[in-house]
């Protein structure tokens, strides 16, 4: 294992991906709010990268090996999509975006960016202050 493959930095790596993919649904969300017969789009990775950790209930496995059986998702499984919302109410003109729950969304993927990030850097910043005192 490297130093930079590790399952953590992997994990946000992931989880960076998936609110690059939010951001972009909720900005095309946004963008349309007033397109008649627009669908309004999601994304939901929370449930995959909670997958990848495993149960909170249980025990993780640690797989040191590709071939050990483990109670996660492999984190390569990850992979974020925009689905459309087609079963939401929708509105007179057949658009179904509510803008104040698309503006929650957007803080809430902002808050949970900033967080991601800081525990990145956090890592990095570790990794470095062994670099550097390990002379």
């Amino acid at each position: 294992m490297t130093v930079f493959n590790n399952r953590t930095l992997l994990f946000l790596e992931k989880g960076l991906q998936g609110s690059m993919v939010k951001q972009k649904a909720v900005a095309q969300n946004m963008a349309n709010f007033n397109t008649p017969g627009y669908n309004s789009a999601k994304v939901n990775f929370k449930e995959q990268l909670q997958s990848a950790l495993g149960s909170s209930k249980k025990i993780a496995l640690a797989a040191t090996k590709e071939g050990h059986i483990t109670n996660r998702a492999p984190l390569n499984k990850i992979n974020p999509q925009i689905v459309k919302m087609t079963n939401t109410q929708i509105n007179t003109d057949g658009n179904n975006v509510d803008i104040d729950q698309e503006m929650a969304q957007m803080a809430e993927n902002l808050i949970y960016q900033n967080t991601a990030i800081n525990q990145l850097n956090s890592r990095i910043g570790i990794l470095k202050n062994v670099i550097s005192e390990g002379r």
